[in-house]
């Protein structure tokens, strides 16, 4: 198995997600966009060859200087991006420090 690319990640992104959103690293993703709190759609540079891929992400909210952990979740993705929401709790969405995603698939 290939760690990226073909049969691997295709597509991976550290982001700013609080305050002024910005790219710190990625890898074949082209843009975001913020619909709103705590919810992103991160664009790929090169579409997947199909929807059926794995996407896992993770958050960081920072409060007092102790990393607090959050709920993220894919939300919507097809071969050109992945949307993904993130909050406190089920009900209350909110932008957050780090915002991490990772894709992955097969083909």
């Amino acid at each position: 198995m290939a760690f990226h690319g073909s049969n691997g990640v295709r597509a991976w992104i550290n982001f700013k997600g609080n305050g002024t959103h910005s790219i710190r690293d990625s890898f074949n993703m082209a843009s975001y966009n913020d619909n709103g709190n705590g919810d992103y759609r991160f664009n790929f540079s090169t579409s997947f060859p199909s929807s059926s891929f794995c996407a896992v992400a993770s958050v960081t909210y920072l409060i007092a200087q102790v990393r607090r952990h959050r709920i993220v979740s894919p939300y919507q993705w097809s071969t050109s991006y992945i949307r993904v929401v993130s909050g406190y709790n089920d009900t209350t969405s909110q932008d957050h420090e780090v915002v991490c995603v990772m894709c992955a698939d097969s083909n």
